[in-house]
């Protein structure tokens, strides 16, 4: 079963890189001079992949909205369509079904 890629997904991927740096920055043998430009370089490194990530979430989520808003506008057009056609037809079939209701008139025998 696939699962969806959601926001969701993209926030547990950032958590477990971050405590992973953390592990490892913290059991690494340096000094601490060494270890804190670690952190720093690590911490730089997450939010640069953070921003990316964010880019392409919103143009995502843009490009959901923009396919989602033509699909909403071609389903009215083509509902105003249906409608038209229905009632075109209706209208059609209406003086036909007049005329075939009607008795016709037949010459009476009293004349």
């Amino acid at each position: 079963m696939a699962k969806s890629n959601d926001g969701s997904s993209i926030a547990w991927f950032l958590a477990g890189m971050t405590v992973g740096a953390a592990v490892a920055v913290l059991f690494a043998p340096k000094s601490g001079q060494e270890t804190r430009q670690s952190i720093s370089e690590a911490a730089s490194r997450g939010k640069d992949l953070a921003e990316r990530k964010t880019r392409e979430v919103v143009e995502f989520g843009r490009d959901a909205y923009t396919q989602g808003r033509d699909l909403a506008d071609s389903a009215k057009e083509t509902g105003k369509e249906v409608i038209d056609r229905g009632k075109k037809a209706l209208a059609d079939l209406s003086p036909n079904a007049e005329a075939s209701a009607a008795p016709e008139a037949s010459p009476s025998a009293d004349s």
